[in-house]
């Protein structure tokens, strides 16, 4: 599992988020939760690249104050076996899962 601290700020309509550790990875959502699974979906994809390109992830600091811990509980492994469907995309949904609760991908009831 890997745990970056993240700002997010609000900016005109959306929500902004920054990884001070990874500075060119950003997001943006339509809420603080919406950036919250989009900042999840960024650093999927900015770690894999990294990893890809045979480079280490940076160590991250420590989580200060009015910042929000984003984690990613999927491992690299499981990205390369799924990268046909998106390895971003896997590590997406379960985030939807984690912050949005167990009522995402549940089909509604007529």
């Amino acid at each position: 599992m890997f745990r970056y601290p993240a700002t997010i700020e609000p900016d005109g309509e959306f929500f902004a988020v920054d990884f001070p550790d990874l500075p060119y990875v950003h997001s943006q959502g339509n809420s603080v939760e919406d950036a919250k699974i989009h900042a999840v979906d960024a650093l999927a994809t900015a770690l894999y690249l990294l990893f890809e390109d045979g480079k280490e992830a940076p160590v991250p600091s420590p989580l200060q104050r009015g910042e929000h811990m984003i984690e990613l509980r999927f491992s690299f492994s499981d990205m390369k076996r799924h990268e046909r469907r998106g390895a971003a995309q896997i590590a997406t949904k379960k985030a939807k899962k984690r912050i949005l609760g167990k009522e995402f991908g549940r089909k509604a009831r007529p």
